[in-house]
């Protein structure tokens, strides 16, 4: 029989920033205890959008950890603040909810669609050490309109429609960095 971790007592903040807190919570694995340690960070979202064509919209942002341009799925954070994310983990409303009312914002602001439906597809989970949660997310129906980028203090996107395999090819050689996504991508693209 295996040993499964169960939690001792609550989970304790050892330090907290505005986006990542460091976390530690004792551990019982059969008569031993053992603390474990993560950081945690609020959720994100990606959003797949598909035009009738079949072409897959993709951003080329400017991101200063690359020093460069990277191509993306368009994206956000689901809470500016870990404060913000505590209390909507206390709600007891699902946290699903909040990524798609996020991912619908972040799409008209960044590449000026307004988003009706969008389907659920992924929950990629980070790892043990890293808890960072993206909610992948397909648009099922929308509309353009006609409003300007509403861009943050320091970014620079532009939105680019790319056919499936240019964006497979992307995927394979790089130009697609988050490696998260091009594993969603990968499989979403094969399974339609």
């Amino acid at each position: 029989m295996q040993a499964v971790p169960v939690p001792m007592w609550d989970e304790r903040i050892v330090y907290r920033w505005r986006l990542i807190e460091l976390v530690e919570q004792d551990m019982q694995i059969w008569e031993k205890q053992k603390t474990f340690e993560y950081a945690r960070r609020g959720p994100g979202t990606r959003v797949i959008i598909e035009d009738r064509d079949g072409k897959i919209l993709i951003t080329r942002e400017f991101r200063h950890e690359l020093n460069g341009y990277d191509f993306r799925l368009p994206w956000g954070k689901v809470f500016d603040t870990l404060d913000v994310y505590q209390e909507a983990r206390s709600s007891g409303k699902p946290i699903e909810e909040y990524a798609i009312k996020s991912a619908c914002n972040e799409i008209q602001e960044e590449v000026w669609i307004d988003v009706r439906e969008l389907e659920f597809l992924f929950l990629s989970s980070c790892g043990a050490t890293m808890r960072w949660d993206l909610f992948y997310f397909v648009c099922k129906d929308r509309q353009y309109n006609d409003a300007w980028q509403q861009l943050g203090l320091g970014e620079d996107i532009d939105v680019c429609w790319f056919t499936k395999d240019e964006v497979i090819r992307m995927c394979l050689d790089g130009k697609v960095s988050e490696d998260r996504s091009v594993s969603v991508l990968l499989k979403w693209i094969k399974s339609i």
